[in-house]
């Protein structure tokens, strides 16, 4: 992202004389220099609105991933010099109905990822009695804008799932 150069570019330089040019003082520099650079390195964390149709399994079997607007309390991104984003979910009690499934589903986001495979801790997803799981995110190759979510060993996503909690680096397409 490019610097707004508008209030650089209105200055004028002193000929020598100290009777014309632009008095550089600490609000000069503030709104010149400094307020231009934090905008165009520090974005906003940019709220996910819910949609239940967000979260789905990845399983022939017709699995069902239930996620209700109160387990989401955390869920946004922020894209940082448009060439990557941070992306942040914590899910509380979500449930996996019928078969379950390897891999989780996160669709529609407001981004598209670059192809590519990103190792996660996941705190909350509870698993034979543990409180942390390894898996890996792939974005799909098959649809933009969405993610998979499989554990690291392999093993399948326990019913009732108990929730994610992740926060990861991807690089955009």
């Amino acid at each position: 992202m490019a610097i707004d150069r508008g209030p650089w570019n209105a200055l004028i330089d002193d000929d020598g004389s100290n009777l014309v040019g632009t008095i550089w003082n600490k609000d000069k520099i503030k709104t010149t220099i400094l307020d231009p650079v934090d905008a165009a390195l520090i974005a906003a964390p940019v709220a996910i609105p819910f949609n239940a149709g967000m979260f789905a399994c990845d399983n022939p079997s017709g699995a069902i991933w239930t996620v209700t607007a109160g387990a989401v309390y955390a869920h946004r991104y922020i894209v940082l010099g448009g060439r990557v984003v941070f992306y942040m979910l914590t899910l509380a009690q979500t449930a996996i109905q019928y078969d379950i499934p390897n891999t989780l589903v996160i669709q529609n986001l407001p981004f598209q990822p670059k192809q590519q495979t990103v190792r996660i801790r996941t705190s909350r997803a509870l698993s034979a009695g543990s409180t942390m799981v390894e898996a890996y995110i792939q974005p799909s190759i098959l649809t933009a804008n969405r993610i998979d979510i499989a554990r690291l060993d392999g093993a399948k996503w326990n019913d009732p799932l108990g929730g994610l909690d992740f926060a990861v680096w991807l690089e955009l397409a």
